[in-house]
């Protein structure tokens, strides 16, 4: 072999000068001509057997072959893809010759393979990436005819059969597989064709019938290949195949006009069944909605196609019914109440087919039917109502009759079967539900009271309709939401029919019967209003339950308290929708109030600038203050424990901030609660005085107006003075002696211009005095901290009072002398 020649095409190959490349290739590889056109010559049916002497030099002119170009060819073979996938930077015409390049070389290989190693179908796993370079540079129907040639090149390779007689099994285009025991590697080889075939009919969004018909032959083909592979590499391709199946299945659908009808309901059965095989099971629903979607957004002159589609997909999704559990079931009633509302917004002529199509799925006997057959009947009789209600307008789509032409009558006559049917129909549906039973109960599983993430939590912020389907299983009706979507649909024809014709209806008929079927349809409007009720209760009782498991046994702990605030006041608004009165359960309306005052203080925590912590402060306010949250009443005794400190911890974030706004009601909680317990005003006043909570940051005034205006209320004109004031702190020197330090110069606030008030401040305090307050305050064992707190205000206003009188040397030298204030 000349090495020149082969390093020159290999650099050639490399470089980005590719011109004439393919014929420098050919002329090089010509040894293997005559062997190419050996091997893609059709075969005769009868040949003679050839010679041991013809094969033995067949076997030494491949083997010189081998020694001459293998390593020549395998070189090759892993540069052209490189090649290939620069394909922004590639001319066409180039990238073609490097195709022509790339197939020749792999049946070069191929004529080497019977004097190779290895297993038959290496060369096959080659041609799969040149199946892939196809995709890459969009070339679909190249990247198929070589897929399809793999396949037939491997249904000559004997693997996983019995022997020769087990080939005689019909197969178009996948090989037989007979043994379970196969080579995994050639199983895999043939479903990586299958999958990537599928893909490319997908991608490229052919036009051409024969490629769907060629996929769904090859759907059924493959799938026994699909089971030899292992579990992981099972589902992977299983579900890549699945994934373009839809995809083709929607372009389908879309295109419905283009195609014939029979092949486009063979494709989606196809799809649907396997679907109902991979891991994407629990999508099947969402893909059959999205079929019928599709399929209801086709022209409306294409109703007999959308009709045989519709019914093939339910059809099916029907039978998944029989196989699976309740949810299937429900699931399955929630596509036909779309389609059935699609339908209706159509023509009435889907309305008409639909109503046969669900009437009969439903079953002849009516006596056998489950809750389930009922509700499809029920539908049935909706779409019926419909048909016989609308006629077609602008666009053939359904719109309401005019009834002023004296037709009620006559409407409800000539649709005597369809009423027959409805009252035959309802009693038997209520027997199966107790919508009118006021008893719910809703017992919480065991898998759910510890799991907030999971169920508790999603079950409080979805809908009511999603909050409810959990309970409805453990509840004995798992169609209840099905049933009144149902009514629901019935309702609105019957609705249109009353509305345009209530002029008739008023007036007075001689027909006997008239009166019966106007019954029947108020029959079927009062069982609708019981069973949306009834779902509104259930909702909120289920919402109730899992509350109680939160606050019971999952927000227990103090890092949850803003949690355990928000599930509060989704409690009290959940016990207010239920219709439960806060004067029945004083509880509800404190533990809200409670919350939002918890919130406010984690709010100002987290954001201390946000108008969210008035807000809650306000409505918790508004809570304890209505006249239904009534203190004195026996039930607030546990209620009310830990209030106090609730109500503290908001009056000192609120005076920290400098607002005012809400002490005069903060106050007035504090004074009531304390008379509650007994406790005297005075000495309420003298704990609140000690505390400092009667002045907030932005004011000099210690005590204030919000606090005056509330005790005015109490106390009367008498709560102004100062003998009042005084009178409070009585029992206590230190606190009598902070009193007159802090309010001394601040007398004219209360009562201006009286000298008996001027009088009343003009005390001979010394400062030893306070010295010696402060120390009877601070030498208690343990220490106090409400004393350390009085004693430090004592020493805040005896300086205060120093400065004011100009004694400012003595206040820095720390009180020398027992001088008089």
């Amino acid at each position: 072999m000349d090495s020149d020649a082969e390093s020159y095409l290999i650099d050639k190959l490399q470089s980005s000068d590719l011109d004439q490349i393919h014929q420098l290739f050919s002329n090089f590889l010509q040894p293997f001509s005559a062997l190419i056109s050996f091997s893609t010559a059709p075969k005769p049916k009868k040949s003679k057997k050839p010679s041991n002497t013809a094969n033995e030099d067949s076997r030494s002119n491949v083997r010189s072959l081998v020694e001459k170009f293998l390593p020549f060819l395998n070189r090759a073979l892993s540069i052209i893809p490189k090649c290939l996938s620069e394909t922004p930077n590639l001319d066409e015409q180039i990238g073609s010759q490097l195709f022509r390049i790339y197939t020749l070389c792999l049946n070069c290989l191929e004529c080497l393979c019977s004097q190779l190693s290895g297993k038959p179908y290496s060369v096959h796993i080659q041609r799969i990436r040149l199946i892939h370079c196809f995709e890459a540079w969009g070339c679909y129907m190249d990247a198929q005819n070589e897929g399809f040639s793999i396949l037939e090149s491997l249904r000559e390779i004997e693997i996983g059969v019995s022997g020769s007689k087990a080939v005689k099994k019909k197969c178009q285009y996948v090989p037989i597989l007979v043994l379970d025991s196969v080579d995994k590697d050639f199983a895999l080889l043939i479903v990586e064709v299958v999958v990537t075939l599928a893909k490319c009919v997908s991608v490229s969004q052919s036009k051409e019938e024969g490629d769907y018909r060629r996929v769904i032959t090859l759907v059924d083909e493959v799938a026994p290949w699909f089971r030899v592979l292992d579990a992981s590499v099972h589902e992977r391709l299983h579900k890549v195949f699945v994934t373009y199946l839809n995809k083709c299945t929607l372009f389908l659908v879309g295109e419905l006009m283009d195609f014939n009808k029979d092949l486009v309901r063979q494709f989606c059965l196809a799809t649907l069944v396997e679907y109902s095989k991979s891991l994407m099971k629990d999508q099947l629903q969402k893909f059959a909605r999205r079929i019928c979607s599709s399929l209801f957004s086709q022209g409306y002159d294409q109703s007999s196609s959308i009709i045989d589609i519709l019914t093939c997909i339910l059809d099916f999704m029907s039978g998944q019914c029989k196989v699976e559990t309740e949810c299937s079931k429900m699931e399955f009633l929630e596509l036909v109440c779309y389609c059935a509302i699609k339908c209706r917004a159509a023509t009435i002529n889907l309305c008409y087919c639909f109503a046969t199509y669900l009437t009969k799925t439903a079953g002849e006997s009516c006596q056998v039917l489950s809750p389930f057959d009922l509700i499809l009947r029920l539908y049935g009789t909706g779409l019926f109502v419909s048909y016989c209600n609308g006629q077609s307008g602008q666009e053939n789509s359904i719109t309401t009759k005019n009834k002023n032409d004296g037709s009620v009558i006559a409407f409800l006559l000539d649709n005597e079967d369809v009423f027959y049917n409805l009252a035959s129909l309802l009693p038997r549906l209520k027997c199966h539900f107790r919508t009118s039973s006021k008893d719910i109960s809703l017992p919480i599983r065991a898998e759910y009271n510890y799991s907030l993430d999971s169920v508790c939590q999603r079950s409080l912020i979805k809908s009511n309709n999603e909050a409810s389907r959990v309970c409805k299983m453990e509840h004995g009706m798992p169609y209840l939401l099905c049933y009144c979507n149902a009514l629901k649909f019935l309702c609105q024809p019957l609705a249109d029919f009353v509305n345009s014709s209530r002029k008739e209806i008023v007036a007075e008929t001689e027909d006997a019967s008239f009166p019966t079927k106007l019954c029947n349809i108020q029959y079927v409007f009062h069982q609708f209003c019981d069973v949306f009720l009834f779902c509104r209760r259930l909702s909120q009782k289920m919402q109730i339950d899992i509350i109680a498991v939160l606050l019971a046994k999952v927000y227990v702990t103090p890092d949850n308290w803003l949690q355990k605030s928000k599930i509060l006041i989704a409690k009290g608004r959940g016990l207010r929708a239920c219709g439960i009165e806060v004067r029945q359960n004083i509880t509800v309306r404190h533990q809200l109030a409670v919350a939002f005052s918890l919130r406010a203080l984690c709010i100002q925590e987290a954001d201390p600038n946000s108008q969210k912590t008035f807000e809650d402060i306000s409505a918790a306010l508004d809570l304890w203050l209505n006249p239904d949250c009534c203190l004195a009443d026996d039930q607030g005794d546990i209620v009310c424990e830990n209030m106090p400190i609730v109500l503290f911890y908001v009056v000192d974030m609120l005076s920290i901030k400098g607002c005012s706004e809400f002490h005069t009601g903060l106050y007035e909680l504090l004074i009531r609660l304390f008379n509650r317990k007994n406790i005297p005003l005075q000495k309420c006043l003298a704990l609140l005085w000690q505390c400092r909570r009667f002045d907030h940051a932005l004011c000099a005034s210690p005590v204030s107006e919000g606090l005056i205006a509330t005790l005015s209320k109490h106390c009367g004109e008498f709560s102004k003075s100062v003998d009042f004031w005084k009178r409070c702190m009585n029992g206590s020197r230190p606190l009598e002696m902070e009193f007159h330090l802090s309010l001394s110069f601040l007398f004219i606030n209360f009562s201006h211009g009286s000298p008996h008030i001027q009088s009343s401040f003009q005390s001979n305090i010394k400062v030893d005095e306070v010295k010696q307050a402060v120390s009877d305050l601070t030498s208690s064992v343990p220490l106090c901290s409400g004393s350390v707190f009085l004693a430090a205000h004592l020493y805040h206003d005896l300086c205060g009072r120093m400065i004011s009188n100009g004694r400012l040397i003595e206040k820095s030298l720390g009180f020398p002398g027992p001088g008089i204030l």
